[in-house]
């Protein structure tokens, strides 16, 4: 399911920087804006499903605009933020019937729960039994396991082991967090974690809980199938990646290893950067994964040691500026360190089978007079396997654009003639190259307008917001791939009509069997032209002395059972000569299974049943 389109305004930076970064992190397509106009601009060109707000935006309450846009949009969701507690507030947030009025000092995870449930029925959140196969369902309301509308009593220890596995929604946990879990006093021995699995299986069946070696023991509670279609994994490639994985908390990364393995990895692990320098010594990897702060050191001051690698970095921490800093140092991804190991995994996955596949299409032409800039955008892009060439000089970089081909043109707004050197690129090179326009100001609307009408792809501000670039250039840069493939697909199969057109004689039909495409060596064989047999029905060149039979065995084939038909079929020209085709007629299907229209490929065979004949 697609995310909502958010549009965030607010004019405290500090706090706005958190909350943006906490959006992107959960994959929501976010427009910030620090001003009611620029708030506007955004709106009026992106109209987004969700306005998040302060009750304040530069000094000013924002109740006047937002009642503006949500008498434009009766369905717009609006969430208030406020540091406020004052009647006229809530009285103004009552009267624009707002969806939520939210206190600053919420965590983003509460935030995040109310932007999820805009549009869920809240009833529904009711009484929810989860599947634990086989028709065992848990009832989380009253704790207690169903099959058959047979409740299964559990005791105390039972229901805590059960809703604790539930909590990691199929994670494996480690015995000793069960073993804490399921005690009374003490912590309870594996013997007794054991006993109380066992119980739990003969109650139910033997797979419900299932263990690992070393690792723990997980629930059934979603599939592998389910898992990938949860987190978009349609089909996993083996990337065959070396990977180290340095994590403080043991049990923790032992289950990261395990997922990252099942993903295709080939993962090692250590807890400290004493024992990843031991490794290092010994072994290349292509990505290491750390934890940003470590037992014994921080993850940066080791970054700067090893060269070798590309860094990807957990933390619990979502400092927004700290962030930026971290991904101008160098990093790939920084990713927020959850308890969910799946989605985790999911994320680490995700990111390097982006860069590992960053393998056409990712030249990037860099134009700007800023040295700091040039060398910003650097540090962010390569580390991500981008080829960034760099130049301050339009007539230079059209040169240039004629002989090595770019996905895409990063261009200073302020550099003189640019709008004319972008439709010269576009009318003479490249069509279809993107531009991404930098800018000094505001998006402002005229800025934007002006962009967008002279055929930028995106207007982006400095200075750069590290995270929003690489989202953006990742977005545009594989939408190039699709388009280009697409086109090449296209091009593939206009050589492939054009090689059968040659070869063949072909007709389409209608699904009632009324012709819609000959080809000319359709023309020459039947003696009709082109005019004479569009709209026609195909019957025009049957044979009277074809048998009934053959027609209702084809049509049977091909528009009840949607197969391939083939045979040998006898048809008559426009002057009444006979001529024998070998023929073959298949359905096309819409991703329905719907037939779209029939095509058919046929061999002049008149020759061949002629001399067999004498």
């Amino acid at each position: 399911m697609l995310k909502n389109k958010i549009l965030y305004i607010d004019s405290n930076q500090v706090f706005a920087s958190n909350i943006l970064s906490n959006l992107i992190n959960s994959k929501y397509e976010v427009l910030f804006s620090k001003n009611i106009k620029e708030a506007f601009t955004s709106y009026s060109l992106n109209k987004p499903d969700i306005i998040i707000s302060d009750s304040i935006i530069n000094g000013k309450e924002s109740f006047k605009f937002l009642k503006k846009l949500k008498s434009k949009n009766e369905n717009l969701k609006i969430i208030i933020f406020t540091d406020e507690h004052n009647e006229k507030l809530f009285l103004n947030a009552i009267d624009l019937k707002i969806d939520k009025l939210l206190f600053k000092n919420i965590p983003f995870k509460e935030l995040n729960n109310h932007i999820q449930n805009l549009e869920i029925n809240k009833n529904e959140q009711k009484n929810e039994l989860i599947n634990l196969g086989k028709n065992f369902y848990y009832n989380k309301d009253i704790n207690k396991i169903f099959k058959d509308n047979q409740s299964i009593h559990l005791t105390i220890q039972e229901n805590n082991l059960i809703n604790e596995l539930i909590k990691s929604q199929g994670n494996f946990i480690s015995n000793i967090a069960l073993q804490s879990i399921i005690s009374k006093e003490e912590i309870a021995s594996i013997d007794t974690l054991r006993t109380i699995i066992r119980r739990i299986r003969n109650k139910t069946y033997k797979d419900i809980i299932k263990n690992k070696s070393s690792i723990g023991y997980k629930i059934n509670y979603l599939n592998n199938e389910e898992n990938h279609r949860k987190y978009h994994i349609d089909k996993i490639v083996k990337l065959n990646i070396k990977v180290l994985l340095i994590k403080g908390k043991k049990e923790k990364s032992d289950l990261i290893k395990f997922q990252l393995e099942k993903l295709g990895f080939i993962c090692e692990n250590c807890c400290t950067l004493e024992n990843a320098k031991l490794l290092l010594n010994n072994s290349h990897y292509d990505y290491i994964i750390s934890d940003l702060y470590l037992p014994d050191g921080d993850a940066i001051d080791f970054m700067r040691e090893v060269n070798q690698s590309k860094f990807l970095i957990l933390s619990e921490l979502e400092d927004m500026h700290y962030k930026e800093y971290l991904y101008f140092k160098g990093i790939i991804d920084y990713i927020i360190d959850i308890d969910d190991i799946n989605y985790l995994t999911y994320n680490i996955y995700k990111t390097i089978f982006t860069i590992e596949t960053n393998t056409e299409f990712n030249n990037i032409l860099v134009i700007d007079k800023s040295k700091r800039i040039c060398e910003q955008i650097k540090d962010l892009l390569q580390p991500r396997n981008y080829n960034i060439t760099v130049l301050n000089n339009l007539s230079h970089a059209y040169e240039i654009l004629k002989t090595k081909r770019f996905s895409l043109i990063i261009l200073d707004i302020n550099i003189k003639n640019n709008f004319d050197f972008l439709h010269k690129v576009k009318s003479t090179i490249n069509d279809l190259i993107a531009f991404i326009m930098l800018t000094d100001s505001d998006k402002t609307y005229n800025t934007l307008r002006e962009t967008y009408k002279n055929g930028a792809t995106e207007t982006l501000r400095k200075p750069i917001f590290a995270e929003e670039f690489i989202l953006k250039i990742d977005q545009i840069i594989e939408h190039s791939k699709i388009v280009t493939n697409l086109i090449q697909q296209k091009e593939l199969l206009s050589s492939y009509k054009t090689i059968i057109d040659t070869s063949a004689i072909i007709s389409k039909t209608n699904k009632n069997g009324i012709i819609t495409y000959v080809n000319d060596k359709f023309c020459n064989i039947s003696e009709y032209s082109e005019d004479e047999l569009i709209g026609k029905n195909h019957n025009i060149i049957k044979h009277p002395s074809t048998p009934d039979d053959l027609f209702k065995d084809l049509w049977n084939t091909i528009l009840i059972e949607k197969k391939i038909w083939s045979g040998v079929i006898t048809n008559r020209t426009k002057h009444n000569e006979n001529y024998i085709v070998q023929t073959s007629i298949m359905p096309i299907l819409d991703n329905k299974n719907n037939i779209i229209e029939f095509i058919a490929l046929r061999n002049n065979i008149t020759d061949i049943y002629k001399e067999r004949n004498l």
